[in-house]
């Protein structure tokens, strides 16, 4: 959070109007429960994220609807305690033992909406308050142009001229930007124990008078508040290059969330396609299965019968024969020539 804090920090001191950094798709930042700014957000397996308010509230609604209708039935051990379905995608997720806790706080999206929050406060404070002129008599006080380190008090830039006239002792007084506490802007050179009020440009650093009559005597040296403002400017620009390119970042995202949204409704439409005509297939050849079984059973029958018949029919053929056979053999133990005749 001290990186976030910081980086605000500079971004509201740099813009005065918070309007400049502020304007980013707020789309990204808006819970899709309660349609306000996430507060506290976790993130699902299917990359959106929900307010944790609002995903235990949903939770509440959800066990509540599952309790009445699961109400005196069985329910197995290994199925999941909670089920939260996301509210963008409609998607379930099944949830452990841990609930809410096992899911993934979002601390990129919470420092964003957090840092957008301190900077705009901090806009809205230096807009209200300003640094006003000490010395002035006009009712409300213009704004101070500097503050005098020595004298400290802010001066706007008529009574600055009236106070500090060029040409005139005062003029050696140390003039730095507005500011209510002057003491805390002083940099003192380490070498001379001077302000440092000047900066060369050739050496690329911060110098006191003295250090510019020895060391920097001909180099190109103009004031510290000069090159400040040079400075903030460009700083300025690149720092909204980069707010224009995280806004674009920003739209670039929702636009992909609704890419990967259109992906997987697509996907799950060829699943359930894909199932129904596996589902038709699967009856198709269960009805040709049973079909065919049916034929295959049918012929056993007839064919077995068949084959019955014959062995009905062959087995009281051999036992008449075996009945003559018998016969026959009794009468070749007749030895009587009449006795045999006779049988």
């Amino acid at each position: 959070m001290a990186g976030a804090t910081n980086l605000q920090w500079v971004l509201s001191a740099l813009f005065p109007d918070p309007r400049l950094y502020m304007d980013v798709n707020q789309r990204g930042l808006i819970c899709p429960v309660c349609n306000d700014q996430f507060k506290s957000p976790l993130t699902l397996p299917c990359l959106h994220s929900v307010c944790r308010k609002c995903a235990e509230e949903i939770l509440v609604s959800r066990e509540n609807e599952r309790s009445h209708v699961t109400s005196g039935r069985y329910t197995p051990v290994n199925e999941p305690r909670s089920v939260l379905k996301c509210p963008a995608c409609k998607k379930e997720v099944p949830l452990d033992s841990r609930g809410l806790d096992g899911l993934t706080e979002n601390f990129i999206l919470r420092n964003i909406i957090d840092s957008m929050k301190e900077a705009k406060e901090y806009s809205e404070l230096d807009d209200d308050l300003g640094v006003q002129c000490d010395v002035c008599q006009d009712e409300p006080a213009n704004l101070a142009t500097k503050t005098c380190v020595k004298c400290e008090l802010c001066y706007c830039e008529e009574c600055l001229n009236l106070t500090h006239p060029p040409g005139r002792p005062l003029t050696g007084h140390q003039l730095i930007a507005p500011t209510r506490d002057p003491k805390s802007n002083i940099v003192r050179c380490q070498e001379h124990n001077e302000i440092i009020s000047l900066y060369c440009e050739d050496c690329d650093t911060v110098v006191c008078p003295t250090c510019r009559a020895r060391s920097h005597k001909n180099h190109r040296v103009i004031p510290t508040d000069e090159k400040y403002r040079q400075m903030k400017a460009a700083l300025k620009d690149r720092v909204k290059s980069l707010v224009n390119v995280n806004s674009t970042y920003v739209q670039h995202i929702g636009k992909l969330r609704s890419v990967c949204d259109g992906i997987q409704s697509h996907f799950d439409k060829q699943e359930g396609s894909v199932k129904k005509e596996f589902s038709d297939v699967k009856s198709m050849v269960e009805k040709k299965e049973k079909d065919m079984l049916t034929t295959i059973e049918k012929e056993r029958r007839e064919k077995v019968e068949v084959r019955q018949q014959q062995i009905d029919h062959y087995r009281k053929t051999l036992e008449n024969t075996t009945a003559a056979v018998s016969f026959a053999q009794e009468a070749l133990r007749e030895r009587g020539q009449a006795s045999f005749l006779q049988v």
